[in-house]
Parts: structure tokens; sequence; C-alpha cells
């Protein structure tokens, strides 16, 4: 299924979408679970959110009532303002649980294609167990960049605010913002890529590996490859932007004729709601577990053509 030497850009592909249907079952086992846990989060936010604005369906009247006085109108902002902090906390624990499914899929298809490159069987158990294992070092790794981004995003709007604080017209400060945003936007996808391998590096590499660590053995391993690695980083984003889009309308389209809009309310709400999220949760179990797979096998591709790794697979693998 992966042959032991470089790869072409389109053999590597190929080996990917190879693997992602050989293994369906264990990933099945894994990606699924791992990102309907945030999709059906998702759904009691959204189930909270109608029952809230329910009961706050009132007091927005008031507020936006011109007549109302001021007395009902604080009373009304702060029954408003009390229900924020539930809603915007499920919120946030609902992105958290998409954030850490994402990770557990990337972990688990990541294991699973250095596994199929020697030939050998993969468990659901064990691939849980990996990924798991994995889990505290990439949520780091995460962490990591997701905080250079936001220091470079950060180092974009500077120029923006000091021309506007020097009291230059806004002209000029909406040009130089741009500037600094676009910048800004060009570094951090250029450090996408460069980073891109550093969740195999994370996975399959020596347990002790830091989150800088395994940056360092990105930006070493796609020296010299950066097209190709943004290639395969496209690919693997465009398959999962396909699959979301089919597989999100065919959901809806199913939920919408078990369960009519009209009749959403109740029970029938939180049945549209259910079969609605399931589209997005098999988008993200394949589109996640591709994207794995893909930069995992341009991470061995890498190693292979840089450190001579051919020879240390054939003989683990004991071809």
């Amino acid at each position: 299924m992966i042959p032991l030497r470089p790869l072409r850009l389109g053999e590597l592909l190929r080996a990917g979408f190879a693997v992602l249907g050989a293994h369906r079952r264990v990933l099945a086992l894994v990606a699924l679970p791992s990102a309907l846990a945030g999709q059906l989060a998702y759904v009691g936010v959204g189930l909270l959110l109608r029952a809230r604005l329910r009961h706050l369906a009132e007091p927005l009247r008031v507020l936006t009532d011109e007549g109302a006085g001021e007395d009902e109108r604080g009373d009304a902002a702060l029954r408003v303002a009390r229900a924020l902090p539930s809603l915007l906390g499920a919120l946030g624990a609902a992105q958290l649980l998409v954030w850490l499914g994402a990770l557990l899929i990337a972990a688990a298809g990541v294991h699973l294609a250095g596994r199929a490159v020697l030939g050998e069987p993969l468990a659901a158990r064990e691939a849980w167990g990996a990924a798991l294992r994995a889990l505290p070092r990439l949520i780091g790794t995460n962490l990591l960049v997701v905080l250079a981004v936001l220091g470079i995003v950060a180092v974009g709007l500077l120029p923006l605010l000091l021309v506007s604080g020097g009291g230059v017209g806004p002209a000029p400060s909406i040009e130089v913002g741009i500037g600094g945003l676009a910048a800004s936007g060009a570094v951090s996808a250029w450090l996408a890529v460069q980073w891109a391998l550093a969740v195999p590096a994370v996975v399959l590499e020596r347990p002790g590996t830091s989150a800088a660590g395994a940056l360092g053995r990105s930006s070493a391993l796609t020296r010299g490859a950066w097209p190709r690695s943004l290639a395969v980083c496209a690919v693997g984003g465009l398959v999962g932007a396909a699959a979301a889009l089919t597989l999100h309308q065919a959901a809806t389209a199913v939920a919408d004729l078990a369960f009519p809009p009209a009749l959403a309310t109740g029970w029938p709400l939180a049945g549209n709601l259910l079969v609605s999220a399931l589209g997005p949760a098999l988008a993200a179990a394949i589109g996640g577990s591709l994207l794995a797979i893909l930069l995992t096998l341009l991470y061995l591709d890498r190693r292979i053509r840089v450190e001579g790794l051919a020879a240390q697979l054939a003989s683990a693998g004991r071809v």
C-alpha cells in the first residue's frame, strides 16, 4: 500500500486515500465518536439558546421599546446580562470538545498511518490509547501555534494602532492597517505550512518531544519542500471542505424530512438538531483523518529523503 521509498505527490495522495479506505472501521470507532461529542454539545447549546430566548423575549422587547421607562430598561438589561454567562460558558465548553475531538482524530490518524507503513494492523483500542497518550503534548503544540499566530496578528495590527494614535488621517490609517494585516496573514499562512508536520512529530517520535521541539522538527523537515507541503495541506483541506458541505446538506435534508421545521418544538426540535449534527460529525471524522494520514505520509517521505528512514522502516516491518 505504501512503498518504502520517496513518493511522488500523486503516489502520496493515492496512498493516503488507500489507508483511509482500508482502515475505515478503526477510524469510525475512534474518529466518529470524537467528532460526535462536540457536535452533540452544540446541539445542547442550541436547545439551551432556544430556552433562554423564550425567557428573554419580554426583556428584549422592553429594550427595543422606545416608550419603556428607565427602570424597565434597567431591569430588562439586568435579566439579559444574567443569562449571558451560562450561554457563553456552554458555547465555550462545546468549542473545547470540538477542539479536543479534532486533536484525538489527528492523533489516531497519525498513529494508524505510521502502523500502515510497516504493514501492521491496528485495533481501535490501540488507536484510542495512542491518541489519549499524545493528547497532552498535542494540546501544548496547538496552544503554542495559536499564541505564535496571535502574536503575529498583533504585530500586523501595530502599524494601524500607531498611525491612528499619531493623528494621521483615516485614509492612511486604513491603508497601513490593511497592509499590516495582509503581511501578518501571509506570515501566518507560511508558518502554518512550515509547522504542518508537528502533529506527526509529536505522535511518532520519542515521548519526550516538546511542543517547541515538534515545531522545530517540522520546520527542519519542510525546509526545501514548502510547495509540496502546501499541496498536501490544500488537498486535505479541500476534501474536508467538500465532505463538510455535502454531508451537512444531506444531514439537514434528512433532518427536515424526518422532523419538519414547522414542528420544531420539544422532541421534534431535539430530533432535528441531533440528525443535523451527524453531517458535521462525519465530515470532521473523514476530513480530519484524511488530513492527518496525508501529513503523516508526507512526514515519513521527508524523513526518507532527508534522514534515510527507509532502511529503518524496512527493518522494523521485516520487509
